[in-house]
């Protein structure tokens, strides 16, 4: 209980019967919630109605043959705890179709459509009389996000009809109505043994990150599966002897216990029959974002893939490590009839150790506070007691005074509120260093899709839960708790001890929970008089973004000397050797400054490697030959010894700047073509001083000292060519420039391990034809100061070619509410054939604040498809005519309107796929044209197949001509990480899509009017800014599921590249954003726009529509800063763990700073110094109201309160 008031986003009432409670019922009094989808079957009825009736609603399909589908708004519901979904209805001449849906569930998920079937039509009861289906969503794994619910009937004979009288998610089933499960079967299991676990064997060639040092090891508590690498992976695979019949025991459990382990979309256990022949999700019952990585014995439940119940002959499982040494260890996999969980008591769940640790604590009495038992609060806990059995226990070494009675836990009656604790006046004359609490925490099972989805057992966003402390002298402070046994900032699933730090006298602990799906239960509260157990300074995120500036030497003209074994190239402040005697190396990198040589030993300056694996040669098996030095620059030609390896001409050219640029030009000598893998570098080992920093340019920035293994490819996952590496005591450091204009593939490739960082590229190039070279190009420079320094040379080299090829629009710069709408969810009337632009418009200002432009997703569906023909004109939509006056109509009124267009796919109904998709389709490694989705009717095409190019460039040339829009899309561009193995297109087999893309883009860019903005999906790679005006992107998504597990901080460094690029961020795509504040705020923090699709009521919380309305006033407001050109990332702050961006006006008249605390903790007092300029005025434009700050050395200080992973706004005016 403890929530029961309403438990999701609106309007979600819980409604108490007789037999328990309901957390949502579909009002039955609203047929207009339930609208028609024609398109969505084959045999839609034209004379189907909804109609309200005093008995429920009427569904009515009146023609023999002919059938309707509906689709009604949900809301969320914690699934869970209303398990069951229980309908009333009766039927009548009803096709009882086995293969289709009644009653259909979107929630969120990405599992198969069928089994989110919950009743089929063959489920119901055709005899006119009433009844109840009842489903138990838990055992279905169905989501608390839902989104929609549709129904269906098929019409047996005329006048079919279903009449509902009730669609209700209740907590027990209505009474005498069994849930549709499984037949009732006798519990039966099979085991698998450990011993064959034993001889699980690694597959690295399965997964693109494979570690080195992964291990299966048998242990007397199971068997461990180990990747001591964060960043890497690994995969094993079982072939079983004898196949398992598991039709009698159709659920996998497995008890293990993991730490460490990344979560993800791929499986984490992959279960296959003999001959998979279908997708590799077909077989996953489990992934390994529902692993819970705690290091405590947990237990996986799912059912058996359909296609495996034959005969279970392969088994794999993955492990992912987003931290060092990651482990899983599996006690046991069984195949069981029904699902079975291991129950504990309170006590026994509680963390060791089970003694008191040094340290005063003194318990506090909450008794009176005491309103709700444990089992209300947290009855989907697995516990097999809900009271405690003594009153004094102690959890994680501290003693808590608890309740043995019923009531046991304070919570919230409502679905947000907060948990009171005003601490006894004997205790308000202590000074508590700590607090500590025992909470329980109960989740839904599944995480939000705008957090990544999966199985949620932790929460980790203070806007969720906090702790808020109230000192006597009157001042407050928020704190997010940190888990005494992991030294983590965590709230867990079940009961646990935390621990925030105090430094004055208490007066009250409050605990905010606006978490509206979760539960929180305090079980105990102890205040630490004594020694602290844990640093204060755990609770700010510092991350090392600046350093010192070092002294570097005035600069001097480069010298090269010949030595006996090679030559030294060598400046004021940085000295290279490189020896050419046995083999071809780099002995020193010597940054003189300093006096250190930075490389850890001598390395090779390239490495080779055939595509097909079958060569690997590095430049230590390479003779120098040919070798000349003048003016600072080094040339020799590399001679391999075997003649089928080609030769490599490299040059080194130093300048008196301390920039080295290396060029490979690789020689084909072969009789015939051959593709080469080149590494320039290759595995150079830096290690300035203690404390490196290195800084990788992913979607969000990554700076960090810590141990990783970062390797990705040139692509919209990492767009900039750089990557820096400092030593911020020191002050001196090394950025790595790739500076290659022409798209061709690479990986960058950084690891981290202790003091030592390696460093190498992976050029795939093109075959070379006979006699053929390719010139590889990269540039070192070094500096005497932190990333900034290489950040600054990357802009400068962008601004040697940065030349967009269309007038970048303003409109378009000082649009931030992107509004993507639907003509089927309004847009157009089919009915009326008239348009509703006007009206949607005004809804998305109502919820959004704002809308500065209308995104048209679905305007180019035919009865052929969604995407291909793009000629929706007659059939569905009225004529070109009237659709271009309605667009003109919306444009005149102030907000542009932008279609849609696939950059890929098309249907294989449509026109063009019937003509084209053998010659113009994406194929495979298995030369198969490659389908969206199993089952799907959209197909890929290839950007790099020329008639396809044509195609698409004439059909926006078309649409533009037709529609007048003022944007045009292109749907799946920007990512650049695909690959093409299809023979008789513009390109090799297996060549990667990068250019192609860039070319397709081009293309549609001039055909384009200069005036009218062109867009992708995704941010993308630098060199392809030119050729559009913006794009979407999805750098907070990234740093929400991924990237934040390796830093605190989401900079998106692109924004502060390309300033008039305008990008719009995806914080999820096609599912809710929910309750993501933090999302939303960090899309701020780095002045972005926002793409805002679906149902404003339904996809968002009250909170999070708020937090979303602020953000956008504020850009809006300020455009003019956001807009500009002048930008700075992340400018001195004075606070530890927070952050700063500047925004200028082009006249220079406006700052803009946008703050962001990445602490766990909030901040109050002196945040930022500004450069101060006389009569300006300054504002706290987040809380709107001005500042007065102190003027000291030429600053204006800056004083602003920002809560834990909070943002703020600063504006300068003069």
């Amino acid at each position: 209980m403890g929530k029961i008031v309403k438990i999701v986003t609106v309007l979600l009432v819980l409604t108490a019967t007789a037999h328990g409670q309901v957390g949502w019922r579909v009002d039955a009094g609203q047929p207009a919630l339930w609208r028609p989808m024609p398109g969505w079957l084959g045999n839609p009825s034209q004379n189907a109605l909804v109609q309200p009736t005093r008995e429920g609603l009427r569904f009515v399909v009146p023609e023999e043959g002919k059938g309707m589908k509906w689709l009604c708004p949900a809301h969320w519901v914690n699934t869970q705890r209303f398990r069951y979904l229980a309908v009333r209805y009766r039927a009548r001449g009803i096709y009882p179709n086995p293969g289709d849906y009644f009653l259909y569930l979107n929630d969120s998920s990405d599992l198969p459509e069928t089994s989110r079937y919950l009743l089929r039509l063959s489920d119901l009861r055709v005899d006119g009389e009433w009844h109840w289906a009842t489903v138990d969503l838990l055992q279905q794994q169905i989501r608390p996000y839902l989104k929609h619910i549709a129904l269906q009937v098929q019409a047996a004979e005329p006048n079919a009809e279903v009449v509902v009288a009730d669609i209700s998610f209740r907590d027990t089933p209505p009474e005498g109505t069994p849930a549709k499960q499984e037949s009732a079967q006798p519990y039966r299991e099979q085991v698998l043994p450990l011993s064959d676990l034993g001889r699980l064997r690694a597959q690295p060639d399965w997964l693109g990150n494979p570690s080195a040092q992964a291990s299966v090891v048998a242990g007397a508590d199971g068997v461990h599966l180990r990747v001591p690498e964060a960043g890497r992976g690994m995969k094993w695979s079982l072939n079983l002897q004898t196949p398992l019949q598991l039709h009698e025991t159709p659920y996998v459990i497995v008890q293990y216990r993991a730490r460490g382990v990344a979560s993800s979309s791929d499986y984490f256990l992959y279960m296959a029959p003999e001959q998979p022949s279908l997708p590799q999700e077909q077989y996953t019952p489990l992934r390994l974002n529902e692993v819970v990585s705690l290091g405590k014995w947990r237990t996986l439940v799912a059912r058996v893939p359909e296609a495996t119940r034959e005969g279970l002959s392969t088994l794999a499982i993955q492990v992912q490590a987003s931290e060092p040494n990651a482990e899983v260890v599996i006690r046991s996999i069984r195949f069981a009839s029904q699902p079975r969980e291991q129950l504990l008591s309170p006590e026994d769940d509680l963390p060791e150790p089970r003694s008191a640790a040094a340290g005063k604590f003194l318990p506090v009495d909450v008794s009176a506070r005491y309103n709700f038992s444990l089992k209300q609060v947290a009855s989907g806990l697995p516990l097999s007691s809900y009271r405690f059995r003594n009153q004094l226990v102690v959890a994680a070494g501290v003693p808590f005074r608890v309740a043995t009675g019923e009531r046991n836990v304070v919570s919230i009656a409502g679905e947000t509120g907060v948990i009171s604790v005003p601490l006894p006046s004997a205790l308000q004359r202590q000074v508590p260093g700590e607090i500590y609490f025992l909470l329980a925490a109960d989740f839904p099972r599944w995480e939000e899709p705008a957090y990544g989805g999966g199985t949620l057992y932790r929460v980790q966003h203070p806007h969720r839960f906090v702790v808020q402390l109230l000192y006597a002298d009157g001042t407050t402070e928020e704190v997010f708790p940190l888990r005494v046994a992991t030294g983590r900032h965590e709230v867990i699933a079940g009961i646990n001890v935390y621990v925030v730090p105090a430094n004055r006298v208490l007066r009250e602990v409050r605990l905010r929970d606006r978490m509206r799906l979760g539960e929180f239960g305090l079980c105990a509260v102890t205040l630490n008089t004594g020694k602290r157990r844990f640093d204060p300074a755990l609770w700010t995120s510092a991350v090392p973004v600046s350093g010192r500036r070092g002294t570097w030497n005035p600069p001097s003209r480069v010298e090269v000397k010949s030595t006996n074994g090679g030559f030294i190239l060598q400046n004021a402040n940085v000295r290279l050797q490189i020896d050419t005697v046995q083999g071809i190396r780099l002995r020193e990198f010597s940054l003189l400054p300093i006096r250190r040589n930075i490389l850890t030993q001598p390395v090779p300056l390239f490495a080779l490697r055939s595509w097909d694996g079958t060569m690997s040669v590095t430049s230590l098996d390479y003779r120098a030959a040919n070798t000349s030095a003048q003016s600072g620059t080094v040339r020799f030609e590399c001679v391999p010894a075997g003649k089928d390896l080609p030769v490599v001409i490299l040059q080194m050219q130093m300048d008196d700047e301390s920039r080295l640029r290396l060029t490979a030009t690789i020689l084909n000598r072969r009789d015939s073509s051959h593709r080469w893998i080149v590494s320039l570098p290759y595995g150079w080992t830096f290690r300035i001083g203690d404390g490196d920093v290195y800084a990788y340019p992913l979607r969000t920035l990554l700076i960090s000292d810590r141990d990783g293994d970062w390797r990705f490819r040139y692509s919209g996952t990492m767009p900039l060519q750089m990557l820096d590496l400092s030593n911020h005591q020191l002050g001196a450091g090394v950025g790595v420039l790739m500076t290659d204009l022409t798209g061709t593939d690479r990986y960058l490739h950084l690891l981290r391990r202790g003091t030592v960082t390696t460093v190498s590229t992976e050029w795939r190039c093109d075959p070379l034809q006979p006699g053929e070279g390719k010139e590889l190009q990269i540039e070192l420079f070094a500096h005497p100061g932190d990333w900034r320094e290489t950040f600054a040379h990357y802009r400068k080299w962008v601004e040697t070619w940065y030349r967009p090829l269309a007038p970048r629009k303003q409109w378009f710069r000082k649009a931030f509410a992107f509004r993507q709408d639907y003509i089927a969810e309004g847009l157009y009337d089919p009915g009326s054939q008239t348009y509703h632009f006007e009206e949607r418009i005004a809804l998305a200002r109502k919820a959004f604040g704002a809308c500065d432009y209308l995104h048209i997703f679905d305007w180019g569906t035919t009865p052929l498809g969604r995407v291909g023909d793009y000629d929706p004109w007659g059939n569905p939509l009225s004529s070109a005519d009237a659709f271009r006056q309605a667009v003109q109509a919306t444009q005149a009124q102030g907000v542009p309107v932008g279609l849609y267009i696939e950059g890929y796919l098309v249907d294989e109904r449509s026109k063009v796929a019937q003509a084209h998709l053998q010659e113009w389709g994406w194929r495979g490694r298995e030369g198969q044209v490659l389908r969206w989705a199993p089952q799907s009717s959209e197909f890929f095409m290839c950007p790099g197949a020329e008639g396809w190019r044509r195609y698409l460039t004439q059909t926006y040339r078309r649409v533009s001509a037709q529609t007048g829009a003022m944007g045009f899309y292109i749907d799946e561009f920007g990512f650049g990480d695909r690959d093409c193995f299809a023979q008789g297109h513009e390109h090799p087999v297996g060549w990667h899509l990068l250019p192609a893309e860039g070319k397709m883009t081009r293309s549609l860019r001039e055909v384009l009017d200069p005036e009218t903005v062109l867009y992708t999906e995704n941010f993308p790679p630098d060199i392809h800014t030119i050729l559009q005006d913006g794009s979407f992107d999805y750098a907070i998504n990234y740093y929400q599921t991924v990237a934040r597990n390796w830093t605190p901080m989401p900079l998106r460094l692109s924004r502060f590249a390309f300033p008039d690029f305008k990008v719009f961020q995806i914080v999820v795509c096609d599912y809710p954003t929910g309750s993501n504040e933090e999302a939303v705020l960090q899309v701020f923090f780095n002045g972005d726009g926002y793409w805002l699709q679906g149902d404003p009521d339904t996809w968002f919380t009250p909170e999070t529509l708020a937090t979303l309305r602020r953000c956008i006033r504020i850009l809006r407001e300020h455009a003019d800063a956001f807009a500009g050109d002048r930008c700075e990332p992340l400018v001195p702050t004075l606070q530890d763990g927070v952050f700063a961006n500047r925004f200028t006006s082009a006249d220079g008249r406006k700052n803009v700073w946008t703050l962001y605390n990445a602490s766990w903790r909030s901040v109050k007092g002196k945040v930022i110094a500004v450069p101060h300029v006389p009569g300006a005025r300054y504002l706290d434009a987040w809380n709107g109201k001005p500042l007065q700050p102190a003027i000291s050395g030429g600053k204006a200080i800056l004083e602003l309160s920002l809560p834990p992973h909070g943002v703020g706004c600063v504006v300068q005016v003069r």
